[in-house]
């Protein structure tokens, strides 16, 4: 399988994308034609080839806005896939301008997904989406469960270990909310790159934590 893939790889890099039929000739005859060394020919089976191009709107010109994803599902039964999603987010924003901005993407993300694992018994779903050229980028974070409840903000204690959630959303996102679902509910949050000189002294994640 790996021989094949890599047979296909070498075909499309040497394509025209602005030839798609071309490419597809050059596809197919990738599959039929044997490489000696490693399998005999495609037996003649029936093939079904459909090829997609995007092109860039007129108003667009040739630069798209760069994005990225991040969408991953975490278990009751695996909590330790938090510090898992944590890495994740982390990938994500490898090279955000402000590392205090990216501790704080970490941290507002584990609060939300800690909640869902100590207050509900469901599963949460987080969807992440990086959008923007470097230096203006913009963050948006949800993280998604079928509790019925919704989140409200209280007042915790100085000694309380809970409900400093939404308090840290009010603090450190650039805006924030909750939304209904026809099952269940999805808290969002969002954060936006910044170069300004005149930023807020850099705390780490455990700083932050350990603050609140």
């Amino acid at each position: 399988m790996f021989t094949g893939w890599v047979r296909l790889r070498d075909a499309l890099t040497e394509a025209d994308p602005g030839d798609l039929e071309g490419m597809a000739d050059r596809l197919l005859a990738t599959v039929e034609t044997p490489d000696p060394e490693v399998a005999p020919a495609h037996g003649g089976d029936d093939i079904a080839l459909l090829l997609l191009r995007r092109d860039a709107h007129p108003e667009q010109g040739t630069g798209a806005i760069p994005e990225r994803r991040l969408v991953l599902t975490l278990r009751q039964d695996r909590p330790e896939g938090l510090a898992e999603a944590r890495a994740e987010l982390r990938l994500l924003l490898h090279d955000w301008a402000r590392q205090d901005q990216v501790d704080t993407a970490v941290l507002l993300t584990s609060e939300l997904l800690g909640n869902v694992l100590v207050h509900t018994d469901q599963s949460a779903a987080l969807a992440a989406r990086l959008l923007g050229h470097a230096g203006t980028r913009h963050l948006r974070v949800e993280v998604t469960d079928q509790g019925d409840e919704l989140p409200h903000q209280q007042a915790p204690g100085e000694l309380a270990s809970s409900g400093r959630g939404l308090i840290l959303l009010d603090l450190l996102a650039s805006a924030w909310g909750v939304r209904p679902e026809p099952e269940g509910k999805t808290v969002w949050f969002e954060l936006n790159e910044s170069e300004d000189d005149d930023t807020p002294e850099e705390k780490t994640e455990e700083e932050l934590l350990e603050n609140w």
